[in-house]
């Protein structure tokens, strides 16, 4: 079943308020209140959809009321339909003023306050449908905010590892953008088959966290998760996260396509330097036998 609306009825004339609650029965749920102070204490309270606000009312007038309603930021946009027996200029350009959202002159016939209270649940709708769209524009906003964040910082990445020389500096400048993202990392490097391995934390790897992302790297695949753990594997580069925002579905997809970058640039980086080290093994083994020789002449 749809909901009823809720119409909160303020005024000190108890016949008014039967009137209203005899028509509207059927199509809202009508409460009251019978001066200006429980009225906004019953609008705070209840917070009705729409509120009827008597404008002479003793103490508190509804125009005093209307303000004190707009000012409170649980009842600021609710809409209210001002009731008076007076129909002047200056009375609706009170109402106006103070925040009202509709005049309505007593006695008014029954079909004119339906018809009102019509138009204002149509408008109601229309400014929810719209707030709808605003919060999901503005989240999407933030969202590829975040994403343009996070691509810079790989950018970034990508652009400091050109001049990185040792495998030590290259974990560290990884772990600079891990550690801004809130996330605990191992690394492991393979190289010419053996494994280095390093931790976000700055503690050494623990032999069973070594133990655990061999495996899962032996055991192959692109993408491994158990838990609000994910591991990456590329031929030379093992990534070990241990503490995947599973509470943030929209976060957690963004890291599973952003790290893959880094670690493809990194991978790359591990095989340059790979190879590096072995030319530079193997100039130094040519230089040695070229030693080994040069003496073996100079003896003969």
């Amino acid at each position: 079943m749809a909901r009823l609306w809720k119409v909160l009825t303020i005024d000190d004339d108890a016949f008014m308020h039967k009137i209203i609650k005899k028509e509207l029965l059927y199509r809202f749920e009508v409460i009251s209140a019978s001066s200006g102070k429980d009225g906004i204490d019953t609008a705070i309270n209840e917070l009705p959809d729409i509120i009827l606000l008597d404008v002479e009312m003793p103490g508190m007038n509804g125009y005093e009321v209307c303000e004190q309603l707009k000012s409170h930021e649980s009842t600021e946009n609710i809409p209210v339909i001002f009731l008076s027996s007076l129909s002047n200029i200056r009375s609706r350009m009170l109402g106006y003023e103070s925040g009202a959202a509709d005049f309505l002159v007593k006695p008014f016939e029954t079909g004119e306050l339906n018809a009102k209270l019509d138009s204002l649940i149509s408008l109601i709708k229309q400014s929810n449908i719209k707030t709808s769209k605003i919060e999901q524009a503005t989240n999407t906003a933030f969202s590829a905010m975040k994403d343009s964040s996070e691509l810079g910082m790989c950018i970034n990445f990508i652009e400091i590892s050109y001049g990185i020389k040792d495998f030590d500096s290259l974990a560290s400048c990884f772990f600079n953008v891990s550690r801004s993202l809130n996330l605990d990392c191992s690394l492991m490097f393979i190289i010419r088959d053996k494994r280095i391995f390093y931790s976000g934390s700055g503690c050494i790897c623990s032999e069973l966290e070594k133990e655990v992302i061999s495996n899962i790297f032996d055991k192959g695949g692109r993408y491994i998760d158990f838990g609000c753990r994910t591991q990456i594997n590329f031929s030379h580069v093992a990534l070990f996260i241990k503490n995947m925002p599973l509470h943030d579905l929209d976060t957690y997809g963004r890291y599973k396509d952003f790290f893959p970058f880094m670690l493809g640039a990194m991978d790359a980086k591990v095989k340059s330097m790979e190879a590096e080290l072995g030319i530079s093994s193997q100039t130094k083994q040519l230089s040695k036998a070229l030693g080994i020789v040069k003496n073996n002449l100079a003896s003969l």
